[in-house]
């Protein structure tokens, strides 16, 4: 599979937050949050601009990147960083952490400033950081892409019919700046700009009728609480059905492989209408032998 990749102006440093939502029910999509901490010190009245550079292997319009609007949802922003917060909301929002033994604050922004790009087969989103004296110096934004098909893939795996019927395989492969799976236009750009991510969280949420089969690094996992089932979910009926499973990785390298049970009653009744056809015939073959 074919890699994201972000690069950046080297005066910043940048975090990087993943959830991936895939289901059976539901529409897929990837949402990131990126946290953006501005290193060098503006001593003038002029704003300063920052680029961020977010790569992925597949084509996007403008409209398939929607803004996600944190600073009107208190509770969603204290479970989003699982800490102990301040939350005050001025010219921005602005999040700052109590326990932190050094005082860090960052300032949650929406994600207006933005333009795409489509070459390669896939599309580069540029992102324009604006930081001005006097500002806080570090900024999250929050945006979700409506598209996925890049990251999860069903596939058909070498089983018996039955449960070919009903199960059905997927597999997600989810790799952050590997060289030797991007375009070489993109490796050549990354060159004149900084591309570490100091630090990652990647996140598959998906429903409880999708099995984890196998996996290539550790993870923890979780039932996603009220306040997440707002979040990832849209209407007021699956918010109450649905249980959401949430699968946490560290790493910028993320294999997973995954069954989902079919539940389709007009396939489990043409199934069971051909089992019973097939033993009916072998019934009158079999009785026809002893005429």
């Amino acid at each position: 599979m074919d890699s994201m990749a972000l690069w950046y102006d080297k005066d910043i440093k940048i975090e990087l937050d993943v959830n991936i939502f895939t289901s059976s029910t539901y529409s897929d999509y990837v949402e990131f949050g990126l946290k953006c901490c501005i290193l060098s010190e503006i001593k003038t009245t002029e704003t300063k601009l920052y680029e961020v550079y977010l790569y992925l292997p597949f084509h996007l319009a403008k409209r398939d990147i929607v803004n996600i609007p944190l600073s009107s949802d208190l509770e969603l922003i204290g479970s989003m960083f699982n800490e102990d917060m301040e939350i005050s909301i001025k010219k921005y929002t602005s999040v700052k952490y109590k326990k932190s033994n050094t005082a860090r604050e960052f300032c949650i922004r929406n994600l207006y400033d933005f333009d795409v790009e489509n070459t390669n087969g896939g599309s580069t989103i540029k992102i324009e950081v604006k930081h001005s004296m006097n500002e806080c110096c570090n900024y999250y934004y929050r945006f979700r892409v409506k598209k996925l098909a890049a990251f999860v893939n069903s596939f058909n795996d070498n089983i018996p019919f039955v449960d070919w019927v009903f199960k059905k395989s997927k597999h997600l492969d989810f790799t952050v700046n590997k060289l030797d799976k991007l375009p070489n236009m993109i490796v050549d750009k990354m060159k004149h700009f900084e591309s570490k991510i100091y630090k990652i969280n990647f996140f598959l949420i998906t429903n409880d009728k999708l099995n984890l089969v196998s996996s290539n690094s550790h993870h923890n996992i979780k039932t996603a609480s009220k306040i997440w089932k707002r979040h990832y979910l849209h209407d007021e009926k699956s918010k109450k059905s649905d249980n959401l499973i949430i699968y946490h990785y560290r790493e910028k390298d993320v294999f997973m492989k995954f069954q989902e049970i079919k539940h389709n009653t007009w396939l489990v009744l043409s199934v069971l209408f051909v089992i019973i056809i097939t033993v009916v015939s072998s019934f009158i073959a079999i009785f026809g032998c002893f005429k």
